[in-house]
């Protein structure tokens, strides 16, 4: 072994040693994972996917509104849990990438969070071997950028809204969405500078990068009822690009239902197995007698 080797594999020791001990005498307590969306005119689902991370574990979530003109705004600021949600209103449109870089830097994420996910109000993600985000992305700790692909949900003959998105839509379509369209959790230490952005982190350590749809899935609800493609998803307009909008048709509606068809319950029946166990810790803490 050459000098020049043996002095870079000590460099390399100590560098370890140091961040180790620096682990030791000052612990990271920033909290586990914050979530970061951008909604506008969302009333029919909001509370639901609220409610969604929560149980999933998210220690916060920040929500940018971009101009709804319905009353998600009220529910958001209703909700229950409150303590753990953050509201702005950034209405410029076709800017998403921008306002959630806004929100990461005026909200000091990176010093309050170590991790960040960013999804949409129809996407609902959840681990298949965990009990929570935060415990896989424990298992997974060693990765910076997580990427996970989109499990489409069609609504077949839905017209009126449904009650639950999540217990109400079971019909997917067999094959994931491509990697170009996945979404992700961050390490908030590689979100620097415009690394930030919808669908990918920029620049990240690719060795430190894993595709990990074994961890977790990502219910993509796009079509959801009639009622929403037609009230909301047509006439909103797109948070990021213009050229989204002119697309969203009742032949896409179309197109997207008659794919999926393949039943899918994973996360209904973890949604209704969750509601059990709720109701019966209820009724065991309600005195009798």
């Amino acid at each position: 072994m050459s000098i020049v080797t043996r002095a870079r594999n000590w460099a390399s020791t100590m560098r370890a040693r140091s961040r180790s001990l620096q682990a030791d005498l000052f612990p990271d307590r920033r909290q586990d994972l914050a979530v970061l969306a951008i909604m506008k005119n969302e009333s029919l689902n909001v509370d639901e996917w609220i409610e969604h991370y929560i149980w999933q574990g998210a220690d916060h979530i920040f929500i940018i509104d971009n101009g709804s003109t319905d009353d998600t705004r009220e529910k958001i600021l209703a909700s229950r849990h409150g303590p753990k949600l953050t509201l702005v209103t950034y209405p410029r449109k076709h800017a998403q990438s921008d306002h959630y870089r806004r929100v990461f830097r005026t909200q000091k994420i990176r010093s309050r969070f170590r991790w960040l996910l960013a999804v949409d109000a129809d996407e609902f993600c959840f681990p298949k071997q965990h009990g929570t985000l935060p415990e896989a992305l424990r298992a997974l700790d060693w990765f910076d950028v997580i990427y996970v692909q989109w499990t489409y949900f069609g609504c077949r003959d839905q017209i009126n809204h449904p009650k639950s998105l999540r217990e109400g839509l079971l019909y997917r379509q067999p094959a994931l969405g491509s990697h170009w369209n996945t979404k992700w959790f961050a390490k908030t230490d590689v979100l620097r500078g415009q690394a930030l952005s919808i669908h990918k982190v920029r620049g990240a350590n690719s060795a430190k990068t894993i595709t990990a749809n074994d961890y977790f899935q990502l219910n993509h609800y796009q079509t959801q009822s009639l009622e929403f493609w037609t009230q909301v998803k047509m006439t909103r307009g797109d948070a990021a690009l213009s050229t989204f909008e002119a697309g969203r048709n009742l032949a896409l509606f179309e197109k997207f239902n008659q794919d999926a068809d393949q039943v899918e319950t994973t996360l209904a029946d973890k949604v209704k197995t969750h509601a059990a166990a709720m109701a019966d810790a209820l009724r065991l803490s309600i005195p009798t007698g």
